[in-house]
């Protein structure tokens, strides 16, 4: 049962920490490939961590963005300065978001940071930011290479052109993107990671 299974991870997770905390212990959790399915499925289905937190959860430093509680109503929401990373399924299944806000500070964005924003529509990234940019409300990776990390999936386009300076499209960029029909590349040799396009019914 789901108690059983808390309790293994918990265990498995709990001697690498110098906190066991509950909290602690599903952001460790969360990076380890084998349970990154089993996570993704409580936090959706059990509303893991609403019950603990009514505002976004960053480390005491200020350096780490771990979570973003899908209950909060917000349409907008700017990430603090001084946040250097995004962790994994920071932002997941909030249906309120329609933009958020990258401050210069951040350098590391997990693939699946950002998932099932249904009405986001865009992503703003500060221009002093040495690592990200955002075009047309479009998030872009601009080291080492460019690639392209996430397209809002209530941006309202039919076809979208992927430009000619992408290299790469990043794990769940497309996701939830229902709006999309046709995707056009000016560049033939980008590199497609897996489940780039996932959920994108209409493509």
């Amino acid at each position: 049962d789901v108690t059983t299974l808390l309790e293994k991870m918990y265990t498995i997770a709990s001697p690498k920490l110098t906190n066991g905390s509950v909290e602690d212990v599903f952001w460790y959790l969360s990076e380890c490939e084998y349970f990154v399915d089993i996570i993704i499925r409580l936090i959706s289905v059990f509303q893991f961590y609403d019950q603990y937190f009514d505002e976004p959860v960053i480390s005491e430093d200020g350096k780490i963005f771990h979570f973003y509680p899908n209950h909060l109503k917000n349409e907008k929401y700017v990430i603090p300065e001084g946040v250097e990373i995004i962790n994994s399924y920071a932002f997941l299944n909030n249906p309120h978001l329609k933009m958020l806000k990258f401050p210069k500070s951040t350098r590391f964005i997990s693939k699946s940071a950002i998932l099932n924003l249904v009405n986001l529509s865009s992503i703003v990234v500060s221009k002093e930011n040495p690592f990200f940019a955002s075009e047309y409300g479009i998030l872009y990776k601009t080291r080492p290479e460019k690639a392209l990390v996430k397209y809002p999936s209530a941006l309202k386009n039919t076809i979208f052109t992927v430009p000619s300076d992408v290299k790469k499209i990043i794990q769940f960029a497309f996701d939830s993107c229902n709006n999309l029909k046709e995707i056009m590349f000016e560049n033939n040799d980008i590199e497609l990671e897996n489940a780039s396009f996932i959920d994108c019914l209409h493509i």
